[in-house]
């Protein structure tokens, strides 16, 4: 793409957006109705400056503190953006924060952080909590951001990106960053409320919630959500035919998903219940499959109950616990050209299903003067995960893998505020698995705040990710992939600096420099030039690096505008080269004003720079959402949303389980949907 065709797509895309909010000519001269104004008492109607010195969050050190107190660079997304962005899932929310950006083979969503997303990797190393609870599985030990799991943006109180390696404090998988999703509890949405939304591709969505405080003082909230779609019809030139040319195919992307959530809180306990499924339809011919046929399906399910105890603080300590149960499972149908001419199509399964347990308790306590110490203990024991492969017709077994992993940790963390605006944080952990070498990881943060609204931080720390049961072991009888069980553990040490400002009552500034060293990242390679067959590999990845910086500001004012822009420049390279799916560059802006007494607009611009999958070049691309809001009355609304408005052709990097080097990504879709309190 030359600059000039780059300008003009950045161009078409700006120009789109700006048409959705022609309406505004400066000001709006009436406020918006209360259904659209946070209440005056609210957080969200505080100012930026009372928001950063008052904004408190947990998942930096497992226990409340302020934002730049905190040892790492903490940034949030509120509530009352996540609404009026018209967001729908988690990856939505994550894509607000700087330094992130999601990419899709048309499966499933990966997240990149910092220029690090490898093409088949799940998030595997970037770690999710649902409240403070594991998301990633035991199998792939990931966390899909999308409609895999039983969390949907309606339900999202905040979310909290804790940038850089958190091991010291929560093991494995936190070697990129932490994603907290902070859920709703019914105080903070009391009553009913329902969604209903029709769309393009045919697509339904309907979210339903009850709040509640109960006259003994006990909190419940409840969430239910439903999706569908028919897809996409895609054109994949790679599997064209002289009957169809250019690789036309139809209604074999469809979706279903179901989720609930239902929390309850009675003094110092709380439990949470959640449960997902989703079935989504393959039209890409993953894994060599037969293109255009009906049924080659992946199919994910996830629940947990989890339970915690939170008693408060008795004099110096205040100690905490959670115990949870989890199950997931993946389901794969592939199918496949029959074997000989006349007999049906030949269908492949995979099967990973897991059941485990988990624990954790920790104290805080504060009986030195100027010390935060907190201690804890956590645990997992695997009840049962299993790993399957097999033909149905004719029978044949190529894998049928049993496993009960279990592994624990010990972690110390003390903050030492060893004068008015200085203080000292160090953390260490030890993990320790059956039949695995332990793992010591140390964190140090120190934090100059020069006044009230600002800090400065030099953060430093090492993560570990031990090689999930799918990479040791998973094989599907030499076709795609082959088991490797002696993968050792990846490495990651980085340094960080780190700076949070606010310029005045209305605007904030937040920025930081990082070096990131990676050191045997587990990737999945060919086994040989001439085969197909793949095994995850610990590459010699010593000169493997990612350096760069973010710059973010925002501006809001207590009319309901809000500015939000960021620039993020990355470069991570592997022995010489770019790594792949790395742009050099993001940069993401987003505006939220209200047009009218009853109308709100909001639109988002997101920009990337050049990638590459493998040796074959992905285009930098632009694209812009937008969001339409009126309230018909203080308890109906009504939104438009359009994604991808200037129906920009963009792609990803594609996957190893696909045979096209880059993916073309959705296309422009709108959803109209109306939203009622009762």
């Amino acid at each position: 793409m030359t600059p000039r065709t780059f300008r003009r797509l950045f161009a078409r895309s700006a120009l789109a957006a700006a048409a959705c909010l022609a309406l505004s000519r400066g000001h709006a001269q009436e406020p918006l109705q209360a259904s659209l104004q946070p209440p005056p008492d609210s957080a969200e109607a505080l100012t930026l400056l009372e928001q950063l010195v008052g904004l408190e969050v947990e998942s930096a050190s497992k226990y409340s503190q302020n934002t730049l107190d905190a040892p790492a660079q903490v940034m949030v997304v509120r509530q009352e953006e996540i609404r009026a962005k018209g967001y729908q899932t988690l990856s939505d929310v994550l894509q607000a924060v700087p330094g992130l950006y999601v990419t899709g083979d048309r499966a499933y969503l990966a997240l990149g952080v910092r220029g690090l997303n490898l093409p088949g990797d799940y998030n595997v190393r970037t770690l999710t909590l649902i409240d403070g609870y594991r998301v990633n599985d035991v199998v792939y030990d990931q966390a899909q951001p999308e409609y895999e799991q039983p969390v949907v943006a309606q339900w999202i109180k905040r979310l909290e990106f804790v940038a850089g390696p958190s091991s010291s404090m929560y093991g494995g998988n936190a070697l990129f960053g932490i994603a907290n999703v902070v859920t709703l509890d019914g105080a903070d949405a009391p009553g009913m409320r329902i969604e209903v939304a029709r769309g393009s591709f045919n697509s339904r969505r309907v979210v339903g919630q009850y709040g509640a405080v109960l006259p003994g003082g006990q909190d419940l909230f409840v969430g239910v959500a439903a999706y569908g779609n028919d897809g996409e019809t895609l054109s994949l030139q790679s599997y064209g035919t002289p009957d169809n040319p250019n690789g036309r195919v139809a209604g074999l992307e469809d979706m279903r998903y179901g989720a609930l959530m239902a929390k309850y809180r009675d003094g110092a306990w709380r439990a949470k219940l959640a449960g997902s499924h989703r079935l989504k339809g393959q039209a890409t011919a993953p894994y060599g499959t037969r293109f255009g046929a009906d049924g080659t399906e992946y199919t994910d399910t996830n629940g947990f109950l989890d339970v915690s105890w939170d008693p408060g603080a008795s004099g110096d300590w205040h100690p905490q616990g959670r115990v949870s149960l989890s199950h997931y499972r993946y389901g794969g149908r592939y199918v496949y050209e029959p074997e000989e001419e006349g007999l049906p199509d030949a269908v492949n399964y995979d099967v990973a299903e897991a059941q485990w347990l988990s624990a954790e308790y920790r104290s805080t306590w504060r009986g030195l003067v100027n010390h935060t110490i907190v201690l804890g203990v956590e645990g997992r024991y695997v009840l049962q995960a299993r790993l399957r492969n097999f033909d149905r017709h004719p029978a044949a077994t190529y894998l049928d893998h049993l496993s009960r992993p279990a592994r624990a940790g010990v972690f110390v963390q003390d903050q030492y505020r060893f004068s008015e605006r200085w203080s000292l944080t160090g953390g260490l952990r030890l993990d320790g698995a059956r039949g695995d070498s332990a793992e010591l990881s140390p964190r140090a943060a120190l934090v100059w705040r020069p006044g009230e609204s600002s800090a400065f931080k030099l953060l430093a720390g090492r993560a570990f990710r031990s090689p999930n049961l799918s990479e040791r072991f998973y094989e599907d009888g030499g076709v795609t992939q082959l088991p490797n069980p002696d993968l050792e553990h990846e490495h990651i040490t980085t340094v960080e600096l780190a700076m949070e400002q606010a310029l005045n009552e209305t605007t904030r500034m937040s920025a930081t420099l990082y070096r990131y060293q990676l050191h045997g990242l587990i990737e999945l390679v060919p086994v040989s030039d001439d085969e197909d067959e793949q095994v995850y590999r610990n590459r010699n990845m010593g000169a493997a690096r990612a350096t760069g910086g973010e710059i973010e500001l925002e501006h809001a004012r207590g009319n309901g505008l809000q500015l939000r822009g960021s620039l993020a420049l990355q470069n991570a390279r592997s022995e010489g080269r770019r790594l792949s799916n790395s742009p050099r560059w993001l940069a993401k802006g987003s505006l939220v004003a209200p047009l009218a007494a009853s109308l709100q607009g909001a639109l988002e611009l997101r920009a990337m720079g050049l990638r590459w999958s493998g040796d074959a070049r992905v285009r930098r691309h632009v694209v812009a959402n937008a969001t339409l809001r009126y309230a018909v009355t203080p308890a109906n609304t009504l939104q438009l949303r359009v994604t991808n408005l200037g129906d920009v052709h963009y792609d990803d990097p594609s996957t190893p389980a696909l045979a096209d080097d880059r993916i073309r990504q959705p296309r422009r879709q709108f959803e109209l949907s109306w939203q009622a309190r009762f």
